[in-house]
Order: structure tokens, then C-alpha cells, then sequence
């Protein structure tokens, strides 16, 4: 999730992303520490997603898109369900797979029939959305396979930075909602078969130097294999009950 100067919400869950915040979205993942970001973000989703050629995927709060392509990598087909019309409109004009379909709605009433997908997911979404229950409750009725979920540590120097930048002024983070690892697995275990596994990345940000990309990134990864969670990007990923549904 990159850093954003935008207007926040009046509670989580608003439809924010929109204007000048929807374009800055994918700029931001343009710049250096975007692009770093973003090959340590994929690198861990792709992990927890795990194999799955020709599976659906259904990517909830997709944003501009960025991920439908890394999940839906090897004949998989994507859809991406956004509430924000200028979300979707970037990321429908940038659109490349034909396997890759957009929706506007929300996480708390998916417009979808009971296990349609084979992996559900939510990255940097569920901390926006009004009712985090009843989005997780959703989505495990919509998923017959997995389930991950990717938010922002609330043990990170990112989630500090931001708490303390949105009690100054208005930004995006106002009334987002930082989760701690534990309270993750909580919120995912009504849901999942067995416990969630967890893993992070980005253990430095906000404190990046683009001239020593080699040594940060062999040193959030090594974290990472070593089970730190302390990273900004915390990923949760377990497979669904069968009986949620």
C-alpha cells in the first residue's frame, strides 16, 4: 500500500480511492521504493497463494488490478470486485489478460454463489472495509479453496509513521484499521480449516535507500524465512471449511 497526502474517510469503509488518491496508487509503485515493494509483496503472495493453473480467483477490493495477473499467472482466470468507480476505471483501461473480468460492490455482500471460487483474496483491502466479519464471512462463502489475506502491521515502523502522520492531518489512514498478527489469525479462525500461517515483509519501510536495494532485500528476506513479523506488508493464507457455507 503506498503512502498517500489524499483526503481520509469519514469511517472505514468509505469509498475513498478516488480522484487524485486513485491515480497516485499506481504511480507510487512506479517510483523506487514502489518497485521494491512490490517484487517482496509478490514474492510473498505468490507464496501463500500457492499452485493452482486454471483455478479462479476472485481478488476482493482489487484496486487498480495490480495483483489479478500475478494470481491468475498460468491459465487461471481473475475477477476483481472494487467499490471505487475510479479504481475500476484505471483498472479496466489498463487491462491486458482476457481472462481478467472487473465488478463493482462490496466485501460484505459479494454478488457471487456459494464456493464459485478457488482462491479469495484480500490485498491491502480489509483494514477499508466497514465490517471486517461479515467481508471474511463472505468470502469464506464464495471459496471453496483459500483464502489469503494481506494487511498492514500494526507492529511495523510503516503503521507507526502512519498513526502518528494521521493525528496531524487528514489522510487515508485516518480510520483504517491496523492489524496486529494475532488479531489477524483471530479474525481468520472461525474460517479457516486449520490455523492461518503468517508471514511479513518489508521489515525497514518506511526507511528506504535505492542505492542499497541488494542488502535491504536479502535482509527483509532473510527475515522473512526466519518467521519475523514485524514487516509493513503481514500476510495471513489457510484453506477454507468445507462446512462455512
Amino acid at each position: 500500500m503506498p503512502p498517500s497526502e489524499g483526503k481520509g474517510p469519514g469511517a472505514a469503509g468509505d469509498n475513498v480511492f478516488t480522484g487524485e488518491a486513485a491515480a497516485h496508487y499506481d504511480g507510487w509503485f512506479t517510483t523506487p521504493a514502489g518497485r521494491y515493494a512490490r517484487q517482496l509483496e509478490d514474492e510473498l503472495l505468490t507464496r501463500a497463494a500457492g499452485e493452482g493453473a486454471g483455478r479462479l480467483v476472485l481478488d476482493v477490493g482489487c484496486g487498480t488490478g495490480m495483483h489479478l495477473p500475478l494470481f491468475a499467472a498460468g491459465g487461471g482466470r481473475g475477477v476483481g470486485l472494487e467499490p471505487s468507480r475510479d479504481m475500476l476505471a484505471r483498472a479496466r483501461a489498463k487491462r491486458r489478460e482476457a481472462s481478467i473480468y472487473f465488478v463493482q460492490g462490496r466485501a460484505e455482500a459479494l454478488p457471487f454463489r456459494d464456493g464459485t471460487f478457488d482462491l479469495v483474496t484480500f490485498i491491502t483491502s480489509l483494514e477499508f472495509v466497514a465490517n471486517d466479519k461479515a467481508a471474511l464471512a463472505e468470502a469464506a462463502r464464495v471459496c471453496r479453496g483459500r483464502l489469503v489475506v494481506a494487511v498492514l502491521n500494526a507492529h511495523s515502523l510503516s503503521a507507526a509513521r502512519r498513526r502518528i502522520k494521521r493525528n496531524l492531518k487528514d489522510t487515508l489512514f485516518r480510520a483504517v484499521r491496523f492489524y496486529e498478527p494475532a488479531e489477524l489469525r483471530r479474525a481468520l479462525r472461525p474460517w479457516l480449516a486449520g490455523p492461518a500461517r503468517l508471514a511479513s515483509t518489508l521489515h525497514f519501510f518506511p526507511l528506504y535507500y535505492a542505492g542499497l536495494d541488494r542488502t535491504l532485500s536479502s535482509l527483509d528476506r532473510w527475515l522473512t524465512r526466519r518467521g519475523w513479523l514485524l514487516g509493513a506488508f503481514l500476510v495471513a493464507a489457510g484453506d477454507i471449511k468445507r462446512d462455512t457455507t
